[in-house]
């Protein structure tokens, strides 16, 4: 966006023409990064004592199985990846309720009749404009 400009007169080119003097200032777009869905865990099932039991146990089974790396970051990616893979067999994820519970098959309806009754009023509007020209 150009916020400024002005010639500057004062200074000899040794030509007819003028220094240019502008003032720009540009806005940079952020692009957005795309957030990793997070995993809700079903903690309801963690307050059963036995599954809790049941959870330690395989967590602890999946740990011993594998030697330890002298890399860290090894070591973190199969930490990390046999936390999930024995939560996603013992706990399991919590299902997601869906946020707009109003929003049913009759909203939906309504909606589509609303579009189409949109969309023949734009095709009644532009054949009027064509019978005016």
């Amino acid at each position: 966006m150009v916020e400024d400009i002005r010639t500057i007169q004062g200074l000899n080119c040794d030509s007819g023409h003028f220094l240019v003097k502008t003032i720009i200032q540009q806005k940079l777009i952020r692009t957005q990064i795309k957030a990793t869905k997070q995993m809700k865990w079903n903690q309801s099932n963690l307050q059963d004592p036995a599954t809790l039991k049941q959870y330690r146990t395989c967590l602890h089974n999946k740990l011993i199985e594998k030697e330890i790396q002298q890399d860290i970051e090894g070591e973190w990616t199969h930490i990390k990846g046999t936390k999930i893979e024995s939560a996603n067999k013992v706990i399991q994820t919590q299902n997601t309720s869906n946020r707009n519970e109003w929003w049913d098959e009759s909203c939906k309806l309504i909606m589509s009749q609303k579009n189409e009754a949109g969309k023949k009023y734009l095709q009644d509007l532009e054949l009027v404009v064509k019978y005016m020209k």
